[in-house]
């Protein structure tokens, strides 16, 4: 799928994509429901298809030039998030029950038209802490970071996708994360949103590791415990009109609310500043 197209998932299971090539959003397709009538909730690229996670607990890759549905598995709980990693090869969904599931999308199956997890992991200690948001890294596709429903945020290592594990975890918010980012240019940052309101940038550049050679620095998300070196940047207070989705680009962030405001957060220090709070 290139960069002058767009993908939106609808309340009742069916997609639609549109050009970007002008001002105005030019409809090129409408692919009806793919999920039986569910909501898809959450979609995400993968190469030239679309993943959509159904509230009906179905994952389903679809080609967006032909429209041809492909289920890649059935039965999950209701699904809250979704990425891939390992370029695209690895799709992660994250679930109602708080867990995170994971499916090689290059495995075939002989005996079903679904295929099998690979590897299931819990990131919150509470009982069904519902996975709400997933993404991964731009520069490092086998680290993950994930956001729950009781506003933990963690990190995945997934350098061996079978023995996948969760590095560390972080109470970042009061509220369930929405959404969570890397800085596409800027990995050591990773921003958070919640329904709390907020939007904190976590910065983790001061950790020792982050002054040793880039090829160790790559891997500084997942060193473990970095709670003593990670920085708090709150580029938005808590408010009763919580962030639902935003996105980066170069210093700034475009935020919309629940009340549906768009915001502009310009000129970021996405770099080391001594100013900022700790964890």
């Amino acid at each position: 799928m290139t960069d002058n197209r767009v993908c939106i998932g609808y309340a009742d299971g069916s997609l639609a994509v549109f050009s970007t090539d002008k001002d105005d959003l030019a409809l090129m397709s409408r692919i009806p429901s793919i999920h039986s009538g569910s909501a898809s909730r959450k979609i995400c690229r993968h190469g030239n298809s679309i993943l959509s996670a159904s509230s009906n607990g179905s994952l389903v890759a679809v080609d967006v030039e032909t429209g041809m549905p492909r289920t890649i598995f059935t039965g999950q709980a209701g699904i809250r998030s979704v990425c891939t990693t390992f370029g695209t090869n690895v799709v992660m969904a994250g679930d109602a029950n708080g867990q995170i599931t994971m499916w090689d999308l290059r495995e075939n199956n002989e005996h079903s038209n679904t295929l099998d997890p690979i590897k299931t992991l819990i990131p919150s200690k509470k009982a069904l802490d519902a996975v709400t948001a997933l993404c991964s890294h731009p520069a490092q596709s086998n680290l993950v970071c994930c956001g729950t429903d009781d506003g933990i945020v963690g990190l995945i290592d997934a350098r061996n996708v079978r023995g996948a594990n969760i590095t560390s975890t972080y109470l970042v918010a009061k509220k369930a994360i929405s959404q969570v980012m890397f800085h596409p240019k800027c990995g050591d940052n990773l921003l958070v949103s919640s329904n709390d309101g907020s939007l904190i940038r976590i910065d983790a550049s001061g950790a020792p590791i982050a002054v040793g050679p880039r090829s160790t620095k790559d891997t500084i998300w997942l060193e473990g415990d970095l709670v003593n070196s990670l920085r708090l940047d709150p580029i938005r207070n808590e408010s009763v009109h919580s962030i639902s989705s935003f996105d980066i680009r170069s210093d700034t962030v475009v935020t919309a609310s629940s009340i549906g405001l768009i915001s502009l957060y310009q000129q970021l220090p996405f770099f080391p500043n001594s100013n900022f709070g700790r964890f």
